[in-house]
């Protein structure tokens, strides 16, 4: 193809919003894909303004156009905010505006591409990608010296679409021979595009599950980013991704710096306000991640009258309107107010009359959302779990079985113009909710319970593809053998069979702990929790302190496990006094609680505690 007609194809390609690109942590593909309008292919509107309250990326660039570079350096804010799509408008914009700036068709070919959520570009994305970086390269060579961080910067990124599929393995060792060129600057975007390179060979893999390196990249993509923060404190990018490159690993309070920077910082960027929340929740700061998403809600909330609709023509009407950024909006505002949600439980505030919205209806929340843009991202299913797991850990059994107010989710969870496809991950919990709650009625119902958990594993066996058969980063069989061996707990403990009960919660505990890491935690009060308050009603001491004390080294300072390690260590005969410090603990932690906690509500939630031991035989 010659110049002319490169530069007249790319003329008239204009970023959008639709996902055809597919979420490693976060979103499945949908079925009937080819009904989908790509990301780099639905015309958006065109920003015509620069953001004041964005976080600054003053990357100095060749243009002669101040306005062309003003916008390049929005693109980039958005980009480290992981708003690919209005990251990708804002380069268009620039080579709108210059026509020859080599950093604006590099820009729109970065954020076309994979990243460390995005694993699969889709065909149109990565058509796209690879006439834009070509055209990155053609200008650079003509226009540029080679000496040139930015020269670099398009040969590099020529090299990631060079083939018919992304090569992420080659273009990370580009990365590395243009860090290694300019790093004596320490140069903030180049460290921070490396690293993050490194990061999407091991998306969410960089730490095994017990807190060491998994792989040599694992070291360099610390070394680099560490690099640049000595240097450059205030670089968006590389405290962004610091929080993620260490928030698997044994020292999440690392990053505690690079958090309350962009909590300082993050501006109007919704997703880098709510990057806090996941060092502060790994640190025991459960206040800390809530104001964070508060600030997340506030500022991703700004793209609710573009993206939503009537109901019927939902789909419609976000896929259709070009200030909808749906890809961004469906999936951040979701997880910000599941997050929080998670974070608020964490703080036993359920009712919001401490903190003004509780964890009960910022879990609704986030299913009314989810519901709304699920057929655009079918990943997202299993964000609607999150009342039906609050309500259980609560035990609020009467609103569980309530068909009226917690109905059978329907068969099919996707709107036209896609192909149905079952709601299975939601069925499951709702099945696994049921059998929950029938464990403690008055009276029990064993029966009933044992038709759900049967309901429970036969739905679970349904979650195949063409539905999405994730649960973030893990399997959703694999997240949902917790909520397995939890319901055999109760009904053997309703049995009176109080060891199965015991084995089937330890088995949950390790089903638990095979989990890959994923943020905030999928299974929203740690099975830990159920195992200790078991063995407190069992009077089994020694094992409740020590069950209660690995949970903290995990959920550090969580309330409910400070209030069990309390009752563990004052009930032993004699009473061990580290009980008080415990429960001093306890009562910090529970501020914002709706109420006290009791030993039942770790565990028996209504059913009944075995009888007292009776006097030895003789």
């Amino acid at each position: 193809m010659t110049t002319r007609l490169v530069v007249f194809a790319l003329a008239s390609l204009v970023p959008a919003a639709a996902a055809a690109q597919h979420f490693h942590h976060h979103v499945e593909a949908t079925p009937d894909d080819d009904k989908r309008i790509s990301v780099c292919v639905k015309p958006y509107a065109t920003p015509t303004t620069i953001d004041d309250r964005l976080p600054k990326v003053p990357w100095e660039v060749t243009t002669g156009k101040t306005l062309a570079k003003q916008h390049f350096q929005q693109g980039m804010a958005l980009y480290y905010g992981f708003n690919y799509e209005d990251a990708l408008r804002n380069f268009r914009r620039a080579t709108d505006l210059d026509g020859n700036f080599v950093m604006g068709w590099w820009g729109m070919a970065l954020a076309a591409g994979p990243n460390i959520n995005f694993l699969d570009t889709g065909d149109e994305c990565l058509t796209r990608a690879q006439v834009w970086s070509l055209n990155a390269q053609r200008l650079a060579e003509q226009t540029l010296s080679p000496e040139t961080d930015e020269y670099q910067l398009a040969k590099a990124l020529a090299v990631r679409y060079a083939g018919p599929k992304v090569q992420t393995d080659a273009y990370a060792d580009a990365m590395a021979a243009v860090w290694t060129k300019f790093k004596a600057g320490a140069h903030p975007d180049i460290g921070a595009l490396y690293a993050e390179s490194l990061m999407d060979k091991w998306p969410w893999d960089l730490w095994t599950p017990d807190h060491k390196e998994k792989h040599a990249d694992t070291y360099v993509v610390l070394e680099v980013l560490e690099a640049v923060i000595a240097k450059h404190s205030n670089a968006v990018g590389a405290n962004h991704y610091y929080i993620h490159a260490v928030e698997a690993g044994p020292r999440p309070e690392k990053a505690k710096t690079s958090a309350d920077f962009l909590r300082d910082n993050g501006g109007s960027s919704g997703h880098l306000r709510h990057m806090p929340s996941h060092t502060y929740l790994l640190t025991g700061d459960y206040l800390g991640a809530v104001r964070a998403n508060d600030a997340a809600v506030l500022e991703d909330g700004r793209f609710r009258a573009a993206c939503f609709g009537t109901d019927g023509k939902k789909y419609v009407q976000y896929i259709e309107d070009p200030n909808c950024l749906q890809l961004y909006y469906g999936h951040y505002l979701a997880h910000n107010l599941y997050f929080r949600a998670v974070a608020k439980a964490f703080l036993g505030n359920f009712t919001g009359d401490k903190l003004g919205v509780g964890a009960d209806v910022d879990a609704r929340s986030t299913r009314e959302h989810v519901e709304y843009f699920v057929a655009n991202e079918p990943g997202l299913q299993r964000y609607m779990t999150a009342w039906l797991m609050l309500s259980v850990a609560r035990g609020t059994w009467g609103e569980i079985l309530d068909k009226e107010r917690n109905a059978l989710p329907p068969e099919e969870c996707y709107s036209a113009p896609f192909q149905p496809t079952g709601c299975r991950i939601l069925r499951s919990l709702w099945y696994w909710a049921q059998g929950m709650a029938h464990t403690s009625t008055q009276p029990p119902d064993r029966a009933a319970a044992g038709r759900e958990l049967q309901a429970f594993l036969d739905e679970g066996m349904r979650i195949v593809p063409p539905g999405p058969t994730r649960w973030g980063n893990n399997s959703a069989a694999d997240v949902l053998a917790i909520a397995k061996q939890t319901l055999q707990a109760r009904i053997d403990w309703m049995d009176r069979n109080y060891d199965a009960a015991v084995k089937d919660l330890q088995a949950a505990v390790g089903a638990e702990d095979a989990l890959i890491y994923d943020e905030p935690p999928q299974w929203v009060f740690p099975a830990r929790q159920s195992l200790g308050g078991a063995y407190l009603v069992l009077r089994r001491y020694e094992e409740a302190k020590k069950t209660f004390l690995e949970d903290l080294a995990i959920h550090k300072e969580n309330g409910r496990s400070l209030y069990g390690l309390a009752m563990a260590l004052r009930s032993m005969d004699p009473p061990d006094q580290a009980w008080v410090d415990a429960w001093e603990r306890h009562q910090r932690a529970w501020k914002w609680a709706d109420g006290e906690m009791t030993v039942d509500s770790l565990w028996l939630l209504g059913m009944p505690a075995p009888p007292p031991p009776g006097p030895p035989r003789r």
